[in-house]
């Protein structure tokens, strides 16, 4: 018999729900559950160390949770695996539609931990209903990912900032390139410069502010550090693990941010398989159908989504990754869209003419750019597969 801890994470907190798993019991019906929801025992506690030890004072055999919070669930999933307790994962959209089915309330953190514990109850058995275990490199790799996503939104609204006031203290260099490392250098007070010193005193402007010099260092500081995540992200790329899907990749020319990206999210690709580890190809009414093929395009963010209403039908791209769409649409913006930039190898050459047609039949330009970057994540798919065939 198994011990299945359910557990809800919130800032904070943890709420649990820690049932028996009978091998020979029959599937809940939503009656059933309801009961449960009702009768059962939950454990409400903090994120501290008291907390800690009324939790695994419960003995799980298997802790089951949602990671919709990374920040949130990373203790949690640390302390759960230091005590030797098999963590699960189960997708955001796969615990609402069960809990629905088990007509359980939502927005209830007992019932996300009661619908999380008979989840496992229910698909113990089946890898593919639960989300695959990365390993630690993958992790920190995503982890990098996300800090440097994060360091472009907070420099923005800096760089916006500076250069409106450059535009009536120093209008001069208001526009100076981010790439003129002397100048914000010397604007920030980090070095010196007779060439901007001169500049400065025959300029028209106002002068510069302490606010100015301020938000300059800041800028510096964000970039030192930018530049510190950024080796250690290529640094990781290194690693022996992901060497095939490097040769996979080769022909695309994606840059270290965008490879990271799509590799936080696809490694590794056995992850899109079917239970024997080979891609999911079935006919259907007639026509072959690409389940492992879909499974990597959603999971990449690039598979339209259908929404039908009455005669109206319309795709949307909502599923999925969103910084890995991000990523794919700024490599067909900055590597295909522009054709000096673009890279001589025939994936580049065959996605960029697709791109010149599509842009030359005056179709939407976002639609161009997202059926591309689309079709890039198709080719990408047959390149990993066909690169694994060769090791086997």
């Amino acid at each position: 018999m198994t011990l299945i801890l359910g557990l809800d994470v919130s800032k904070g907190w943890v709420v649990s729900c820690l049932l028996n798993n009978d091998s020979d019991s029959k599937p809940l019906s939503s009656h059933q559950a309801r009961e449960l929801y009702h009768t059962q025992q939950f454990l409400r506690v903090k994120a501290n160390a008291d907390g800690l030890r009324q939790l695994l004072a419960q003995n799980p055999d298997v802790a089951i949770i949602e990671p919709t919070g990374t920040n949130y669930s990373k203790l949690w999933l640390f302390q759960l695996n230091l005590a030797n307790v098999s963590v699960r994962l189960v997708g955001h959209k796969q615990l609402k539609n069960f809990r629905q089915y088990l007509n359980l309330p939502d927005k209830d953190d007992r019932a996300d931990a009661l619908a999380l514990a008979l989840y496992y109850h229910e698909f113990s058995g089946q890898t593919l209903r639960f989300l695959p275990e990365r390993p630690p490199v993958v992790i920190q790799l995503r982890d990098y990912v996300h800090r440097l996503e994060h360091l472009n939104r907070l420099q923005n609204p800096v760089i916006n900032r500076l250069r409106q006031d450059l535009s009536w203290q120093f209008p001069e260099c208001q526009n100076k390139s981010l790439t003129a490392q002397v100048f914000w250098s010397w604007l920030a007070g980090e070095s010196d410069s007779l060439k901007y010193d001169y500049q400065l005193e025959d300029s028209v402007g106002l002068g510069l502010s302490h606010m100015t010099k301020f938000q300059a260092g800041i800028l510096q500081q964000m970039r030192a550090y930018e530049s510190l995540l950024q080796s250690q992200l290529e640094k990781l790329l290194d690693s022996e693990c992901f060497s095939f899907y490097h040769r996979a990749m080769r022909d695309f020319s994606f840059g270290p941010r965008t490879k990271a990206a799509l590799l936080s999210t696809i490694y590794p690709i056995q992850q899109f398989f079917d239970e024997d580890g080979k891609p999911e190809n079935r006919k259907v009414m007639g026509s072959r159908r690409r389940f492992s093929k879909n499974r990597f395009l959603k999971a990449l963010g690039v598979a339209p989504r259908r929404e039908e209403s009455g005669s109206s039908l319309r795709k949307t791209f909502k599923a999925g990754s969103g910084i890995c769409r991000r990523a794919l649409w700024r490599w067909v913006f900055v590597k295909l869209e522009v054709k000096k930039n673009r890279p001589h190898t025939p994936v580049c050459q065959a996605l960029g003419a697709l791109l010149d047609s599509g842009k030359a039949s005056n179709r939407p330009v976002d639609l161009v750019r997202s059926s591309i970057a689309s079709q890039a994540a198709k080719m990408l798919f047959d390149a990993l597969v066909n690169e694994l065939k060769q090791l086997e």
